[in-house]
């Protein structure tokens, strides 16, 4: 790895911790800085916080090596990441929360925010990390000031903003594979009145796995800009405007895979080795095929798969300074679109083949004014957020195009297909309006004990459309040709509207919920040094319709509910001589909790009820110069 900065105190330190201290600047501990964080929408520091968050600034993220917005799980308590399909979707799964429904159009339950700004569609929530000054990741709902969907929680990452004075960076790495990476930025004032800050990523790559087929596979390129520009418009006001993009290809895919079937019992199971399940060997697949070397970085893929992402936006951060309070005005505006192809069987047959695709663009307004007494910290604003997306799903089923054929091939095997290439697809729209109003304050009822209150009250509108079916020879057997009859759609006394179509094989679904959401809890500080905080919280998660591929399902099992959370939690920070402890305790009650199960090739959201409960414990500790301990 190469690195070159131009700056002063950056200079001092970095030559003082690979050399030594020089210069007067000491060698301090890499993760026990001060932090300040900005959960409650006002600048805090992190042991002041009654919320179990953590936080990491731009010098930690640095020191642990983090490249990308998923590698922040591996040092956060109750928080894991994974990249579902390669990289195409970025879920965030905090304290046993998350979505595990991968379909583009569905919102997440724990909620990211870039620079103040809601990002809604999953697969724009990976990206690289490069000059950000911190994260913030907040667990447990943040229905009051955050509120969009975060019932598990949300993770913000927050750029460096332009500097007073030059400054710039340069990192770069060379790795095998033919691997380039190179990060920079500079900054600095360009009038007396404007400051401006460029920052880019470039990474690209060869593929690393073998592919016996073809060319290898993973190999990889993408570039990620960003432009903010803070413009003092009066010594009250002041204007931050960011303009970032970001784009992707790789050559991605399922690269191994155990062959499963479908038990007597309906129960998914893989297919041990010494079996033979479709009469075609021991441990093979219904066309004779297992994978034995059990190498996973070699592959016999037929077809070679893609992730390919477009990313840009512009976000508007506006604040004008009152006196008494202050006024901040948040606009953004994205445009997200995507593609996705792999090889499902990840086999020499050309089996099955998975695409999707996505062009979606998303609007958020939100408006909030903040203030202080003396005894009084406040928040109250307005929201509005406009999603628009067009979606494309399909399942290739080359060699198994007669299984959808009902008369040859009934599906028990007593028929043969007709073998003509069949697939099951999907074209769907997804338009949500929703708008929001919240408060929340915090009273200061003696030195040492306060009482925070906040409530948000909600309203979602979502219009869907659906064309979905199986094509070509599959037609009869898949279409939503039927729905034109039933007449309207009622889901636990919610009339969703008439299924009747527009054209033939297409419904209209539209739905509207409203709901509150709020917190109500206590902060005992009897010291610097000791933070209590027992507290309720109530989170949301809007409802939506779920998209199936083979058309089986019925109108009345499309939607589903709103899921509702009702949280408790008892925590603690203490701040040590040489480290923090901060621990919580949690109870989760929900009501309409939505999970998901396959149906088919089609996965459906279902609404259960459920309940979770859990310890975390976070443990930072500098014992040592130069020797920083995170448990």
């Amino acid at each position: 790895m190469i690195y070159f900065e131009i700056r002063p105190i950056s200079l001092a330190i970095i030559t003082g911790l690979l050399f030594g201290t020089t210069g007067g600047v000491k060698a301090e501990s890499a993760l026990l800085e001060e932090i300040t964080v900005v959960a409650q929408k006002r600048e805090q520091n992190l042991q002041d916080v009654g919320i179990s968050v953590s936080a990491f600034s731009s010098n930690q993220m640095n020191t642990l090596g983090w490249t990308s917005s998923e590698d922040i799980a591996a040092q956060t308590p109750g928080l894991t990441t994974s990249k579902t399909a390669g990289a195409a979707v970025s879920q965030f799964n905090i304290r046993g929360v998350g979505q595990s429904d991968f379909a583009d159009h569905h919102e997440a339950p724990n909620s990211v925010y870039a620079d103040e700004a809601y990002v809604a569609v999953p697969g724009a929530a990976g990206f690289p990390m490069f000059d950000l000054e911190r994260v913030e990741i907040l667990r447990g709902p943040q229905g009051t000031l955050f509120g969009r969907n975060a019932t598990g929680g949300l993770v913000h990452f927050i750029s460096k903003k332009p500097s007073q004075e030059f400054e710039a960076n340069l990192k770069a790495t060379i790795g095998e594979y033919s691997q380039k990476q190179v990060e920079g930025a500079v900054s600095g004032a360009l009038t007396d009145t404007l400051k401006g800050r460029l920052a880019a990523y470039y990474e690209d790559a060869d593929g690393y796995i073998d592919n016996d087929l073809g060319s290898d596979l993973r190999e990889q390129g993408l570039y990620a800009v960003r432009t903010m520009f803070e413009y003092d418009l009066s010594e009250k006001s002041t204007l931050l405007v960011k303009l970032h993009g970001f784009s992707e290809d790789i050559d991605a895919g399922i690269y191994q895979s155990t062959p499963s079937y479908t038990g007597a019992d309906g129960v998914n199971r893989f297919i041990p080795a010494d079996q033979d399940i479709y009469g075609t060997g021991a441990g093979a697949d219904f066309y004779g095929y297992r994978d034995v070397d059990g190498d996973p970085l070699s592959v016999a893929a037929d077809q070679i798969g893609f992730i390919k992402k477009d990313i840009y936006g512009t976000t508007w951060n506006f604040s004008y300074d009152f006196g008494g309070f202050t006024l901040v005005a948040v606009t953004d505006y994205s445009d997200i679109d995507t593609a996705y192809r792999e090889d499902t069987d990840s086999g020499p047959f050309n089996q099955t083949i998975y695409n999707s695709s996505q062009e979606t663009s998303q609007f958020s307004q939100e408006i909030r004014f903040t203030g202080e007494a003396e005894r009084l910290n406040w928040v109250a604003g307005i929201y509005y957020l406009d999603i628009n997306g067009d979606y494309f799903a399909s399942f290739d089923l080359p060699t198994l195009a007669g299984y959808f054929d009902p008369v040859s091939f009934p599906g028990d095997g007593s028929g043969t297909g007709n073998g003509t290439g069949a697939a099951a697809e999907s074209r769907w729209s997804l338009d949500t309006r929703s708008w929001a109003v919240f408060a929340q304050g915090e009273w200061a009822l003696t030195d040492t004990l306060s009482l925070t209150l906040g409530a948000r009250w909600t309203e979602d509108s979502k219009d869907y459309k659906l064309t979905s079916g199986c094509v070509e020879e599959a037609v009869g057997a898949c279409a939503f040709d039927g729905f034109a009859s039933v007449g309207d759609v009622v889901v636990d006394g919610v009339n969703f509207g008439p299924a009747a179509a527009d054209i033939a094989g297409a419904i209209k679904l539209d739905r509207d919920d409203s709901d509150w959401s709020g917190k109500i809890q206590l902060d005992y500080r009897p010291n610097d040094s000791l933070l209590l905080y027992l507290g309720a919280s109530k989170g949301i998660k809007g409802g939506g319709f779920t998209t199936p591929l083979d058309g089986l399902l019925a109108a009345p099992q499309l939607p589903y509910k709103p899921e509702e959370l009702f949280a408790y939690e008892l925590g603690g920070k203490f701040t040590l001589p040489f480290g923090r402890l901060n621990t919580s305790i949690f109870y989760y009650d929900y009501n309409d909790f939505q999970t998901f199960e396959f149906r088919g090739i089609t996965s459906v959201v279902l609404n259960q009820d459920a309940k979770m409960k859990g310890v975390e414990v976070e443990l930072v500790l500098n014992p040592l110069e130069r020797l920083d301990l995170l448990l």
